[in-house]
């Protein structure tokens, strides 16, 4: 109990400079809390935070008045916080988390409990990400776009070519590990564009080294 007491002092004393500053160690005090409904767990988030948890009621409700229940009414509120916040460090976007389903929100966890040690990745370079209403997360990263992949093969296992303003183009030989996870759903009608990111800015002519790579 005493660290909740201290993290909301914290906050309070508005120690951090912003609700994305204060998110990790938020989500660092609850993880390893249980609750016996899901749904409730960022109406906790909501109250250690300083924050008006009526908006996360309201989002539990459908268009037509009745009250969601189960994944949906979880993952409902849980786009409502993530909304609420706003912004996030790059280690909470690039998380090996169950991830949300929605379109703009796949990167977001779709819970903060039982989130494992090394569950967010703290060493990537970059800005925090701006969530902008209806037009997903808006980032700022080292990487390039994939555009219109005709099956999820093409974003693995290959070599790309970027070009570049003065000099020979880049080559990028890029290949993902079996066991990071990327979108199953790549629907050619949609005209999809996959970023890649890298971890670290590539260096040319810097020792190879294995970056990882996250798509949004």
């Amino acid at each position: 109990m005493s660290e909740f007491v201290i993290l909301r002092d914290f906050i309070n004393m508005s120690l951090f400079v912003d609700d994305s500053q204060a998110l990790a160690p938020m989500v660092s005090v609850i993880q390893h809390r249980t609750t016996s409904k899901l749904s409730d767990q960022t109406l906790c988030a909501c109250v250690i935070m300083g924050k008006d948890p009526e908006l996360l009621f309201k989002a539990g409700i459908d268009k037509d008045g009745k009250e969601l229940k189960g994944e949906d009414l979880e993952d409902r509120r849980m786009k409502a916080f993530l909304n609420m916040i706003g912004r996030f460090p790059p280690s909470v976007i690039f998380n090996t988390c169950p991830r949300l389903k929605q379109d703009g929100f796949r990167w977001g966890p779709r819970t903060f409990l039982g989130i494992p040690k090394n569950g967010f990745l703290e060493d990537v370079e970059g800005e925090p990400a701006v969530l902008t209403d209806g037009q997903g997360l808006a980032v700022t990263y080292a990487g390039f776009l994939v555009s219109e992949p005709t099956c999820i093969r093409d974003l693995t296992r290959v070599t790309y070519i970027i070009p570049r303003p003065a000099g020979s183009p880049l080559q990028v030989q890029l290949e993902i590990h079996p066991s990071h996870s990327l979108p199953l759903d790549c629907d050619n009608k949609k005209k999809e564009q996959f970023g890649v990111i890298f971890r670290h800015r590539l260096s040319v002519g810097a020792p190879s080294r294995n970056p990882e790579s996250s798509t949004l």
